[in-house]
């Protein structure tokens, strides 16, 4: 899902934000994995259930070790497991 609204808009802003949480938890109920790209409120509960601990670790490892610790901090919420 994308969006393009004004920064200005504030009632816009929280509609698309309360929309998009409606989303992402309705992806969550149907075992699905969001697109871990723009604008997602996700949290290291949410992360888990969507990936599991162990592919998240795992993305960490992979992180350090090619040294991408400083690249993309947001895909997947910037959240360590």
């Amino acid at each position: 899902m994308f969006t393009t609204i004004g920064k200005s808009d504030s009632h816009a802003v929280a509609e698309t934000r309360r929309v998009l949480r409606r989303l992402l938890a309705a992806c969550a109920e149907a075992k699905g994995r969001p697109y871990p790209y723009g604008y997602h409120e996700l949290d290291a509960a949410l992360l888990e259930g969507f990936y599991g601990a162990p592919a998240l670790r795992r993305l960490e490892s992979l992180r350090e070790e090619h040294a991408l610790t400083r690249f993309n901090t947001r895909a997947l919420g910037g959240v360590r497991p």
